[in-house]
């Protein structure tokens, strides 16, 4: 499931792009462009690197700090496995987050400065990292799940809020 969402990113991403271009403004689209991109290209490279550094990252620690005397080094690959697909879950829920948070807001679905859902939005996000992180991370799923909600917000609020109606006489960009 995770690496159908992983490779199904770019056609979504193209999709979303060819859906919103002739309604924004040039600042809009370049900052879709420049959040398609992150989520693209960056996220997938993201989890490869977890993957194939990140994992053997952990096992060559794990060995520097050393082993107590007599006892012998042995490794659970299941729960390696899990640790790599957790760190895999969290980084696509933090992508798919930022991108609905910041589409709301280039869409204009913004009342006072904030989307609509936006509260929502978190809240499903944190929910769903908390529900479903592998038990290896069960004393950090909280602030896991908080910190990916933190920085999506915060990555979406950079997004430029969908402007008014055209006025001729207003400066354009």
């Amino acid at each position: 499931m995770l690496l159908s969402m992983v490779t199904s990113l770019p056609v979504l991403s193209f999709m979303s792009y060819r859906f919103a271009k002739p309604g924004l403004f040039p600042r809009e689209r370049y900052w879709l462009i420049a959040v398609l991109i992150l989520t693209t290209i960056i996220v997938p490279a993201s989890i490869l690197l977890i993957w194939i550094l990140g994992l053997p990252a952990l096992f060559e620690f794990s060995t520097t700090i050393g082993t107590p005397q007599g006892v012998l080094v042995r490794y659970d690959a299941a729960s390696i496995f899990s640790l790599g697909l957790g760190a895999t879950w969290v980084l696509i829920v933090w992508s798919v987050t930022t991108l609905i948070l910041s589409l709301t807001r280039i869409f204009g679905m913004v009342y006072s400065g904030k989307t609509r859902f936006r509260n929502r939005m978190l809240a499903i996000s944190t929910g769903t990292i908390i529900l479903t992180l592998p038990v290896e991370y069960d004393g950090l799923k909280i602030i896991i799940a908080i910190m990916t909600s933190f920085l999506a917000e915060k990555i979406s609020r950079s997004a430029p809020v969908k402007m008014g109606l055209w006025d001729p006489h207003a400066n354009i960009d």
